[in-house]
């Protein structure tokens, strides 16, 4: 039987997905920061805020397979 994907938001959070993801959205938060724009500057905060808790997420599900 397969297991389905545990996601956050709809993002896989194995692993070597959620690196992989976690990589390219601070990325692209990072070159948004640059933009001498305001409203890419937001986009930037948002992206910065989700990543964060998107890397926990993945955090607390390989936690949860040590226990």
């Amino acid at each position: 039987m397969v297991e389905p994907i545990k996601t956050f938001k709809g993002l896989s959070i194995r692993p070597c997905d959620a690196f992989k993801n976690i990589s390219l959205i601070t990325e692209t938060a990072s070159l948004l920061s640059a933009v001498d724009d305001d409203g890419y500057r937001e986009i930037s905060d948002v992206l910065f805020a989700f990543v964060c808790n998107y890397a926990d997420e993945a955090r607390k599900n390989e936690s949860e397979k040590l226990k």
